[in-house]
């Protein structure tokens, strides 16, 4: 079964991914995985003990808004849920985390939204617009992944060995 990585900051904007991966996913029968990476700084006075307590916290606060996001998403589709998880992980980076949990859980598509590029994210960039996640679509993990998709549409890019990309970009 094919198994589909879509990935949310909890924007409104993002809610295109969820909407496209869950259609894709209800007409092929493939497994969801939600994925919000966040960065739960840790406050150098802190000693081990205090942070691993505000970090489960943290994460256990965002798990629980992913799992509503989610489900807002199907409600407002009209769809009953299907096979699906909700994963947050805890890295300042995401692009290399993004990708190595899709290579990790066997992954067979990424889907991002990039509708909701602010005026900083635009002079500084997105995480998709990073020439990093290209290079770690390529180098670390050459031979696992096959193609590349862009604005919705299949490109050959089999000479990238990148892992299928499914990007959504502001009309």
């Amino acid at each position: 079964m094919k198994k589909i990585l879509v990935t949310t900051d909890f924007s409104a904007n993002s809610k295109a991914a969820l909407r496209f991966a869950i259609q894709l996913a209800a007409q092929s029968k493939a497994i969801l995985m939600f994925l919000h990476v966040q960065n739960v700084v840790r406050p150098t006075a802190w000693n081990a003990s205090t942070y691993a307590s505000y970090e489960k916290h943290e994460l256990t606060k965002s798990q629980e808004n992913l799992v509503r996001f989610v489900d807002s998403v199907y409600k407002a589709m009209k769809v009953s849920p299907q096979t699906h998880a909700c994963v947050i992980q805890n890295s300042p980076f995401v692009d290399s985390t993004l990708i190595n949990y899709a290579a990790d859980h066997g992954s067979d598509f990424i889907c991002i939204s990039t509708r909701g590029a602010g005026m900083i994210e635009k002079l500084f960039g997105t995480t998709t617009a990073k020439p990093s996640m290209l290079h770690m679509f390529t180098r670390q993990n050459e031979g696992f992944f096959k193609r590349l998709f862009l604005s919705g549409k299949s490109i050959d890019c089999s000479f990238l060995t990148t892992v299928p990309l499914l990007v959504f970009r502001k009309a």
